[in-house]
């Protein structure tokens, strides 16, 4: 599907959901914008002030309520909102992106039919987005979306891989303490999603007491890392409706990654890890499950290299996701001027260098360092300059959308404050530079 200079791309998602999905819906918007793509998010749901949930404001995507209604537009649903499909005189070209299967019967189906999970098995009636009159492109999450198409009459040729990647600060983090050879004290706990599975977990539990179970609840997103980092095993034998991040995130964490056969877990492409270390969540397997726990907790230097491939495979996620997207769009976009965020002491200083830029005319100048004021904006010269704060920036950085950084003659009289920045962002030596404002 081609976009043209003036395509707007509208990105479906449900407002106020902080889950995988919605995350990469949150990418994806990211990367178009990087790309010089006019990228915006369409939430939809339930109606709230902020439709933004707090974990993805520093992707700073720009939402919309409406649709500009012109072919040369791109509408991208997910799986869980085909019935905007049915819109009247909807002109946008349309993508279904299969985040998930089993979530497309658990929001849609379920609103006509009670579905068995046997009936997942079987081919379902086609009266949702399978229509040959209905004019879709469909991209695949995972390789189980993509067979479950296949399965129900969508060609090969026309179904685009588009999968996703882990949060690029999470694996930024996990690199440097790499690189620190910092001691890993792992410890014989088996951490778990109780929203998962948990009716066979629970028997697991009951089988051996002895074991420390431990629930990923009421924890925070540092609390839930943390534990990844600290557990020698992680389990999930609950549906897997896509390729899920948490088990991914366990791997690369260094925990031993124990799934059931359910959904994409059944496959090799989705979890790429070794059959031994997959089992049906039946009570005939459960005295083998739990040995192979308690092998994991004694031998978990044996353990740990049967996961390298699964490991290399998802710090190569973001590269391949980039390619896929490439691959999927064809960009007829003009190459969009390097982005560039002003490091700043003062709200005078960051005038300064504002004006410098606009004359310079090499940058496109939409971000300035400001902790205090992170989340607000300015109009400056008929250019929007919004405030960052140090955790945004470093975001937006590695995600590609800041591509330089900036500072003024001011950098001579605070030096330590300007590495320390510096160093928190992780800016490379070739990304910043020191501009003559005349400070």
């Amino acid at each position: 599907m081609k976009i043209y200079k003036d395509t707007k791309v509208y990105v479906q998602c449900a407002a106020g959901l902080a889950t995988g999905g919605p995350e990469l819906l949150h990418q994806f918007a990211s990367y178009l914008i990087s790309r010089g793509v006019s990228a915006y998010m369409l939430y939809t749901g339930k109606k709230c002030e902020d439709p933004v949930c707090d974990c993805y404001k520093h992707y700073h995507i720009p939402y919309t309520d409406s649709v500009e209604n012109d072919e040369k537009n791109i509408l991208i649903i997910s799986e869980t909102a085909t019935d905007v499909l049915y819109h009247d005189d909807l002109k946008p070209r349309k993508i279904i992106w299969w985040l998930s299967v089993d979530n497309f019967f658990k929001f849609n189906a379920a609103n006509y039919i009670k579905i068995s999970e046997a009936a997942l098995e079987k081919k379902f009636i086609r009266y949702y987005a399978f229509e040959p009159e209905m004019r879709v492109e469909h991209w695949a999450q995972s390789e189980y979306a993509k067979q479950f198409l296949m399965f129900n009459g969508v060609p090969e040729s026309d179904i685009k891989m588009v999968t996703d990647y882990l949060n690029l600060i999470f694996l930024d983090d996990l690199v440097a303490k790499r690189g620190t050879h910092e001691e890993i004290l792992k410890e014989d706990m088996v951490l778990f999603n109780p929203k998962k599975g948990l009716e066979f977990t629970q028997k697991l539990m009951e089988y051996a007491p002895d074991i420390t179970w431990k629930p990923i609840i009421n924890m925070t997103r540092a609390e839930v890392l943390q534990s990844l980092y600290r557990a020698k095993v992680y389990i999930d034998f609950g549906n897997h409706p896509g390729k899920d991040r948490l088990p991914r995130e366990a791997a690369v964490s260094g925990a031993v990654v124990i799934t059931g056969k359910r959904g994409a877990a059944g496959n090799s492409v989705d979890v790429p890890v070794s059959d031994s270390y997959k089992f049906e969540d039946c009570d005939e397997a459960i005295p083998k499950i739990v040995e192979k726990i308690r092998y994991a907790f004694k031998e978990y230097d044996k353990c740990v290299p049967d996961f390298s491939d699964y490991i290399d495979s998802v710090f190569r996620e973001p590269l391949k996701f980039r390619n896929e997207v490439d691959s999927a769009l064809q960009f007829d976009t003009e190459v969009a001027k390097p982005t560039v965020c002003i490091m700043s002491c003062s709200n005078d200083d960051m005038l300064k260098a504002a004006l410098w830029l606009k004359n310079d005319g090499r940058y496109k100048t939409e971000y300035a360092l400001n902790d205090n004021l992170n989340g607000k904006s300015i109009d400056f010269m008929q250019t929007d300059i919004c405030f960052i704060d140090t955790g945004y920036a470093r975001q937006l950085y590695l995600e590609g959308r800041i591509n330089r950084f900036v500072c003024g003659r001011e950098i001579e009289n605070d030096q330590a404050y300007y590495i320390d920045l510096i160093r928190k962002i992780g800016i490379d030596d070739e990304d910043w530079e020191i501009i003559p404002t005349g400070i």
